[in-house]
């Protein structure tokens, strides 16, 4: 193999005059093959309809749905570099058997029998047909008819090892297409093609499909918005643990081998999930059900403000949402009419009114915000919504602050629920906030939720 010696920065190469837009050409190779987590995801769909077929009711189709929400659950069909059916056969046994256990709570006894006999011959369909496709897979890969071209982040040793290995080794079907470094030091296999500045629009110019970060001696939290961005266009990214060979690597449904070098895939942005488009239905049940059953709480809440000081009976104010966004948040108006609010932090000494107190405490006084969930301006659940003058104040001087705007606003947040409230130390929300986002899941909305609901009832809500 020829190697080159790169110059210390390469800032743009000659392909990138005239190189696509970013989106444009990241569809496009994405659309060049099937993808691989889609397609087991498809025979399995079909396997368990033949399944349904076969043993035709009612409690047939309800178990054979609740294996394939099991199935994706445990993460079988995550796009991982090298799917094993060894690594899957433990969840997919899982996945068959925790569902069965209901059998007897919803068919009768002979049907729950006759059904738990034939689930051994539909654990070995999967396992068949995930089989054949892993084979079909690593064939494609092998002989180059399945090929995802790759950027190498890191142009230290540890760097060059990889390149290495997965040019010697195609059974991987990832072809290095250069580095990413601030420089480097030692000749390379393959070119320094920039900084990881530059990472999104190489991404662009040479149709990558996967990002792999072999080792990174700069800024974090430089390479982390560079990262977000790929995650966001689509584009895969692994990041190999630091000191792994002491055993740090985490072990599951996320984690790569490479050879000898274990790669842990960042997880999918949450809103490009089918499962945040649950969110969206949640967010829209959840505020007409709520809404409707406190309808005399909103009557008394307005009554109550009424009497309670001259003024409208909401508030009206403009907080940011979702990619900056702005919008008019709506509450039950706590507080003597003032003019300030909008630049002054807190309340500025001023007292609520007798029944702002209350509303405030009960936490009644956030009953108007419904309507911007339904609106679709916030989330039952997400950060809090600031407002504009404050945003630009803090994005300036606080560390990750712009990134929790990745989501809408909430109603309640994961900051909230830990004590995050009023006059606290904003570092820790931003900090609360990016950690709900980077890991959020459904079930991390229903226990924010739950947790939310406790407080009011305990009195620490307030």
């Amino acid at each position: 193999m020829a190697y080159v010696q790169p110059p210390e920065r390469v800032t743009r190469t000659a392909d990138t005059a005239t190189g696509p837009g970013p989106l444009t050409q990241i569809h496009h190779r994405r659309a060049e093959g099937i993808s691989t987590r889609r397609l087991v995801l498809a025979l399995d769909v079909v396997v368990l309809g033949s399944f349904v077929a076969i043993v035709p009711h009612t409690v047939t189709l309800v178990y054979a749905t609740l294996v394939l929400l099991a199935l994706k659950s445990v993460g079988v069909y995550g796009a991982r570099l090298m799917p094993r059916v060894s690594d899957d056969l433990p969840r997919i046994l899982a996945a068959v058997s925790v569902p069965a256990i209901i059998l007897p709570w919803i068919a009768s006894d002979q049907f729950a029998v006759h059904l738990a006999e034939r689930i051994p011959a539909l654990l070995l369909a999967l396992v068949i047909g995930r089989s054949l496709t892993y084979w079909v897979l690593h064939r494609a890969r092998a002989t180059g008819l399945r090929l995802e071209r790759v950027l190498i982040v890191g142009a230290g040793e540890h760097g060059r090892d990889l390149a290495r290995i997965l040019v010697e080794r195609p059974r991987f079907g990832l072809e290095p297409v250069g580095f990413v470094d601030e420089a480097a030091i030692a000749p390379l296999p393959h070119p320094l093609l920039g900084g990881v500045d530059d990472l999104p629009r190489l991404i662009a110019v040479h149709g990558i499909d996967r990002v792999i970060v072999a080792e990174w001696e700069g800024d974090d939290e430089d390479l982390m918005h560079m990262l977000r961005a790929c995650t966001e266009h689509r584009v895969h990214v692994h990041v190999a643990p630091r000191l792994f060979q002491l055993g740090t690597a985490p072990s599951g449904p996320f984690t790569d081998w490479v050879w000898t070098t274990p790669l842990v895939r960042l997880a999918e942005t949450p809103q490009r999930t089918r499962a945040w488009q649950g969110k969206r239905v949640m967010d829209v049940v959840a505020a007409v059900g709520i809404g409707i059953l406190t309808t005399p709480v909103w009557l008394g809440a307005a009554l109550a403000v009424r009497l309670s000081s001259p003024g409208p009976v909401l508030f009206r104010q403009i907080r940011v949402t979702e990619g900056g966004r702005l919008f008019e948040l709506l509450k039950f108006r706590t507080m003597p009419v003032n003019d300030g609010s909008d630049t002054r932090w807190g309340d500025g000494g001023e007292r609520p009114t007798k029944a702002g107190a209350f509303l405030r405490r009960t936490g009644i006084d956030e009953l108007p915000q419904l309507v911007n969930i339904l609106r679709g301006e916030m989330s039952l659940v997400g950060p809090r919504p600031e407002r504009p003058f404050f945003v630009e104040r803090f994005e300036g001087s606080i560390e990750g602050y712009r990134d929790r705007l990745r989501v809408p606003a909430g109603l309640t947040g994961w900051a909230q629920v830990h004590g995050l409230r009023g006059e606290t130390s904003i570092q820790e929300r931003v900090m609360f906030d990016n950690e709900y986002i980077e890991y959020w899941s459904l079930w991390r909305d229903v226990v924010i939720l739950v947790r939310t609901v406790k407080a009011f009832l305990v009195g620490e809500g307030r």
